[in-house]
C-alpha cells in the first residue's frame, strides 16, 4: 500500500534554538520544521478516506446513541456534566487522552532527544501532580457539587466572589481556546503531510465531526469517545513498543545532545506541575465523579495511565536519537514516522494519532465553550443558570468556525499558545490558598488576582520570561496575594490605590 517515496513537507513555522524553548512561553514556533513522510499513490488514498470516513462514522454513531439515551426524566447536567455519575476508570482515561495529543507527539520526544534519558524527568511532573491532586479531589468534588459548579472558575466564584470566577474563567478560556488551535494546526499539518488531503479538509473533517457528536451527547459523549479512542492508542503504542524494545540495552543509555541547564529545567518541570495540577478539564473531570472516593481514585488512576504514556513518548526520542533518524530536536517527529513506525502499522498510526487528537478537541471545544458560559456569563449575570447547555451549544460552533479560521492562517498560534497555557500560573497560589481552606478577604483574592494577571501579560508582551524566569509569574502571584492579604489584615479595609 505504502510506496516508499519520501517527500518534505515545509509547516512554514520557524523553529527557534532550544534553550528559548525553555523560557516562559517558550516560543514554541517549529517542533516541526519538516517531516518526512510516506507518499500514497491515488488508490493509497482512496482506501485510506475510506478507513478515516469509518472512524468518522463510528465516532457520531456514538454520539447519537448517547443523546439517545438521554432522556427528559434526567438532570440538564446530563449535558454538562454526566449528572455527576462517572466512573473514576472513565475518568482516567478521559484526562489522559487529553495528554495524548499532537503537542506531546513533538514536545516529549524533543526533550529525550536533546537530553537523552535525563529528558525522562520530565515525564514525573504530572503523574506526581495527580497523585498529590488526589487527596484533595474528593473536598474538590463535594464542593463543587454544593456549588453547582460546572468549571474551575464556578469554584472560585463559590468560594470569592463571581468577579474572582469571571477572572478565572477568562484566563482558562484562553489556555482551552489556543489548546483547541494547537491541536488543529499541528494535527491537520501532520495528517495532511501522511495522506497527501489537504489541510484545510482535514482539519475541517476533524473539527465537524467532534463538533457533532459533541452537540449530540455532550459530556458523556466525551468520555465515550475517548474509551474508544483510548484503546486505539493502546494498541498503536503496543505494537511501537514491541518493535523498539529489542535494542532497549541500546537506546536507554543515549547520550544528551545538548548541555542541560538546571535551573531552566526545573523551572519547566515546576510548570508543567501546575499545569498539571490546576487546568479546567482536570477539575471539569473531578466534578463529574459519582462520588468524593471514585473523585479520589480516579486522579490515582489518571496518574498510572499518564506516567507510561509520558514514557513511551520519551522513549520514541531516545529511538530517534539513537538510530540518527534525524538530524536535531525539530525534526524528531520525521523520524518517529520514518524510522521507528514500522511502516506495516502506518495506516493505522495515523487512526490512532487522529483518534487522539480528536479526543483532545473535544476536550478543549467543549471546556473552552463551558467556561465561557458558566465561568464568565453566568458569574457576570449576562444567563441564568438554565440557559447554560443553549448557550454553550452556540458557543461550541463559534469557537470551532473561529480556530478552523485561525489554523489557516499565518497566525502565530503556537507562541500565542505557550502564552495562554502559562497564563494558569496566576491563578495557582490562590487555588492552593483556597484548597488548603487558608482565610483570605474576597478583595485580596481578587485584585491580587487582577495584577498578577496583567503583570504577566505585560511581560509576556514584552518577552522578559526566559529561562529560569519562567516561573517570575508564579511568584509574583504569591508575592501580590501575601502583600494584599498583610495590608489588609494591618490596615482593615484598602484598595489597590492605597497601597
Amino acid at each position: 500500500m505504502w510506496d516508499g517515496r519520501l517527500r518534505w513537507l515545509n509547516l512554514q513555522i520557524s523553529y527557534h534554538n532550544y534553550e528559548r524553548f525553555t523560557g516562559f512561553w517558550g516560543k514554541l514556533q517549529g517542533l516541526f520544521e519538516s517531516v518526512i513522510v510516506t507518499a500514497m499513490d491515488q488508490q493509497d488514498l482512496y482506501k485510506i478516506s475510506i478507513v478515516i470516513g469509518l472512524f468518522f462514522v463510528w465516532m457520531l454513531w456514538i454520539g447519537w446513541e448517547t443523546h439517545r439515551a438521554r432522556t427528559h426524566e434526567e438532570s440538564k447536567e446530563n449535558f454538562l456534566i454526566g449528572n455527576r455519575n462517572v466512573s473514576a476508570p472513565l475518568i482516567a482515561i478521559g484526562i489522559t487522552m487529553g495528554w495524548v495529543d499532537a503537542f506531546q507527539f513533538a514536545f516529549t520526544p524533543a526533550l529525550t532527544f536533546d537530553q537523552g534519558w535525563f529528558g525522562l524527568l520530565y515525564c514525573l511532573p504530572a503523574p506526581i501532580s495527580f497523585v498529590i491532586l488526589g487527596f484533595f479531589a474528593g473536598k474538590i468534588r463535594d464542593r463543587a457539587a454544593q456549588a453547582n459548579a460546572y468549571m474551575i472558575g464556578n469554584y472560585f466564584a463559590h468560594e470569592y466572589s463571581p468577579r474572582c470566577g469571571a477572572l478565572v474563567g477568562v484566563c482558562m478560556t484562553l489556555l482551552m481556546f489556543t489548546w483547541l488551535m494547537m491541536q488543529l494546526v499541528f494535527g491537520g499539518q501532520v495528517i495532511s503531510s501522511l495522506t497527501g488531503i489537504p489541510q484545510a479538509y482535514v482539519v475541517a473533517g476533524m473539527g465537524v465531526v467532534t463538533l457533532l457528536y459533541m452537540l449530540l451527547g455532550g459530556f458523556l459523549a466525551s468520555i465515550r469517545t475517548d474509551l474508544v479512542q483510548f484503546f486505539i492508542f493502546l494498541v498503536f503504542a503496543t505494537l511501537v513498543v514491541i518493535n523498539i524494545t529489542p535494542a532497549a540495552p541500546e537506546w536507554v543509555t543515549t547520550a544528551p545532545r545538548v548541555p542541560i541547564d538546571g535551573m531552566s529545567a526545573f523551572s519547566l518541570m515546576v510548570v508543567a506541575s501546575i499545569a498539571t495540577f490546576i487546568p479546567p478539564d482536570v477539575w471539569q473531570r473531578i466534578y463529574s465523579a459519582s462520588s468524593a472516593a471514585e473523585a479520589k481514585k480516579s486522579m490515582f488512576f489518571t496518574a498510572a495511565l499518564t506516567l507510561p504514556m509520558l514514557l513511551f513518548f520519551g522513549a520514541l526520542g531516545l529511538v530517534v536519537s539513537h538510530m540518527n533518524a534525524s538530524p536535531d530536536s525539530n525534526n524528531v517527529i520525521s523520524g518517529i514516522f520514518q524510522s521507528v513506525v514500522p511502516k506495516s502499522i502506518l495506516p493505522f498510526a495515523l487512526i490512532a494519532f487522529m483518534a487522539a487528537i480528536m479526543s483532545t478537541i473535544s476536550t478543549a471545544l467543549f471546556g473552552g465553550a463551558i467556561n465561557i458560559a458558566s465561568d464568565i456569563f453566568l458569574e457576570l449575570k449576562l444567563i441564568t443558570r438554565d440557559k447554560i447547555e443553549k448557550t454553550a451549544r452556540y458557543l461550541m460552533v463559534i469557537i470551532l468556525v473561529l480556530a478552523t479560521i485561525l489554523s489557516q492562517s499565518s497566525f502565530d498560534v503556537l507562541s500565542l499558545g505557550m502564552i495562554c497555557m502559562s497564563a494558569i500560573l496566576p491563578v495557582f497560589p490562590l487555588a492552593v490558598v483556597m484548597i488548603f481552606d487558608i482565610k483570605i478577604s474576597e478583595k485580596s483574592a481578587f485584585y491580587s488576582l487582577l495584577f498578577s494577571v496583567i503583570v504577566y501579560f505585560v511581560g509576556a508582551y514584552f518577552n522578559i520570561y526566559t529561562g529560569p524566569y519562567t516561573l517570575a509569574p508564579l511568584v509574583v502571584a504569591g508575592l501580590t496575594l501575601f502583600i494584599f492579604e498583610m495590608a489588609r489584615r494591618k490596615f482593615g479595609k484598602i484598595s489597590p490605590r492605597q497601597l
